[in-house]
């Protein structure tokens, strides 16, 4: 037989304290809640470098274009 979940509208009350109570981390959206998938060490080095990527483009483009000579203030440039 498939695996059938029911969707049941939660208040974000009840939601809240529920959530400090439970080891698997959700989200709440609208009413309802869906599980997170886990976080691996990998998953969060590969998320860090997509969130800080446009960071480093920037100020590499600005010490290109202004002639700056300031020592790059980030490791593993």
């Amino acid at each position: 037989m498939p695996n059938v979940s029911k969707e049941i509208f939660v208040s974000f009350e009840t939601y809240l304290a529920g959530e400090r109570e439970v080891e698997v981390r959700s989200e709440y959206v609208d009413g309802y809640i869906y599980a997170m998938a886990g976080a691996s060490k990998l998953h969060n080095t590969v998320a860090g470098e997509f969130y800080i990527s446009p960071v480093k483009q920037a100020y590499r483009r600005l010490r290109k274009e202004e002639g700056l000579d300031v020592p790059y203030p980030m490791q593993n440039a």
